[in-house]
């Protein structure tokens, strides 16, 4: 392995699609219902590091989610409209998430790792791979 790339042991819960796309990574709760545009997949909180920037086609990345049962309803609406992410990875997986990405059809891991949380960053390429397990951050 490249010595730049760096490989975390996951937990695949929904879906087992290979994917290699890019990070956007927040480092607070996210609301699918407050946070997210649920037709243009654009982060709507100014309180979010990363307002104003799309979750469509990437690897969303964020500790946990939060808020209301009409969650799920943001994220199957995202995928509906083509703006979802590839893939979304959290700390911990709550109910509200897991229905969302099941719905959406996105697929959705669990990485509890403190070095991912603090070693990623946006722009970083992530390959997800279900077979070995696996996540892997790129730098660019």
């Amino acid at each position: 392995m490249h010595s730049s790339l760096l490989r975390f042991r996951v937990r695949f819960i929904v879906g087992r699609r290979r994917i290699c796309a890019p990070l956007l990574i927040e480092r607070c709760p996210i609301s699918p219902l407050g946070d997210i545009d649920p037709k243009t997949g654009v982060l709507k909180n100014p309180k979010c590091r990363n307002y104003g920037k799309s979750i469509s086609g990437k690897v969303f990345a964020y500790p946990v989610s939060c808020g209301s049962t009409v969650g799920s309803y943001v994220l199957y609406q995202l995928s509906k409209v083509g703006r979802g992410p590839q893939a979304i990875v959290v700390k911990q997986v709550d109910p509200v998430l897991l229905v969302g990405c099941i719905l959406g059809g996105i697929e959705l891991v669990e990485c509890s790792h403190e070095d991912f949380w603090y070693m990623a960053r946006d722009g970083y390429v992530v390959e997800l791979n279900p077979e070995e397990h696996t996540l892997t951050l790129i730098p660019q």
